[in-house]
């Protein structure tokens, strides 16, 4: 019984030693895999986003992933156009956007991201802006720019039964784009569309008109017209000139292909184009009215489309 009082002191000594021991080791097993993984969590960039994006990672995901991360974004023009070229919606680049604005960071392109927000632009806006003067159509990840053609041809019909019926018969004159079908073929029969008209020295949409006219700033100087096909037909058609010598020749667009359309403004020069009605499945282009001359003959541009 003595020998055991006797030891009682180094058991004791012992004891607590190795107590200590034990929490050092507990607290290497279970906080350090927190330090480490703080540590070495992924900040999120633009790349991180396309990547998941790449990977069919959901909007719903992308802005979780947003708001529960590290950020370092980069928000800038040319940056959203490259993530809007992706896929990225816009719904994950405003959160993108906002994460910068909220973490306080101060470098040049969330000043600019601010700066479009502040003024209510949205990324289609600032996407628009850097592509230029032109006419857009609305996809489900952006825009893609519709092309203008040419007028190919002008032909002059009924003239020769008009001269030999004493100027009786109706003669019409009509202008022609060549092939049945333009490239663009929507899908969607209420197509939404954005004109854009930037400087005088911009060489898209404002160089439309001849010298002696004005040149567009507004889509109210537009038409859009459906043309005139048919299962044999080669060309598209567009009646510009029609009647007789009797009842007189009536100049311009036929109003039979005319389309209603309506417009509202976005930003200065910005405009995005709207319909009210559902499109029928035909060929269609916008012309700027003021391109056809007097002797109802014409040279616009044609910034043609199909629905499907």
């Amino acid at each position: 019984m003595q020998k055991l009082q006797m030891n009682q002191p180094a058991i004791y000594r012992f004891s607590k030693a190795n107590l200590a021991a034990i929490l050092i080791f507990l607290l290497m097993v279970f906080i350090c895999p927190v330090y480490l993984y703080a540590q070495n969590k992924e900040v999120i960039t633009n790349k991180s986003i396309l990547e998941l994006k790449a990977a069919g990672i959901s909007k719903e995901v992308l802005k979780t992933v947003i708001s529960s991360s590290t950020c370092n974004f980069e928000t800038d023009a040319q940056s959203i156009l490259k993530l809007k070229k992706a896929g990225v919606e816009d719904e994950v680049i405003i959160a993108m956007t906002e994460k910068m604005n909220a973490a306080g960071n101060k470098t040049q392109t969330t000043k600019t991201a601010v700066t479009a927000k502040s003024t209510g632009s949205s990324p289609v806006i600032l996407e628009l802006k850097e592509q230029g003067s032109g006419i857009y159509f609305k996809k489900e990840n952006g825009t893609t720019e519709l092309e203008p053609t040419v007028y190919s041809q002008t032909k002059n019909s009924g003239a020769f039964m008009r001269n030999i019926s004493g100027g009786f018969a109706k003669s019409t004159i009509k202008v022609s784009l060549s092939g049945p079908n333009a490239n663009a073929q929507l899908e969607n029969n209420k197509p939404v569309f954005y004109f854009v008209f930037n400087s005088q020295k911009d060489a898209g949409i404002n160089s439309q008109a001849p010298l002696w006219f004005t040149s567009a700033t507004s889509p109210n100087e537009f038409m859009l017209v459906k043309f005139i096909t048919g299962k044999a037909k080669k060309v598209r058609d567009v009646v510009v000139a029609s009647g007789n010598d009797y009842s007189g020749t009536a100049q311009g667009v036929d109003e039979k292909q005319k389309v209603s359309f309506k417009y509202s403004k976005l930003e200065n020069g910005i405009y995005e184009i709207y319909f009210e009605e559902k499109l029928e499945p035909g060929e269609y282009c916008f012309m700027y009215a003021g391109s056809m001359s007097a002797s109802g003959s014409a040279n616009p541009k044609a910034y043609d489309f199909g629905i499907k």
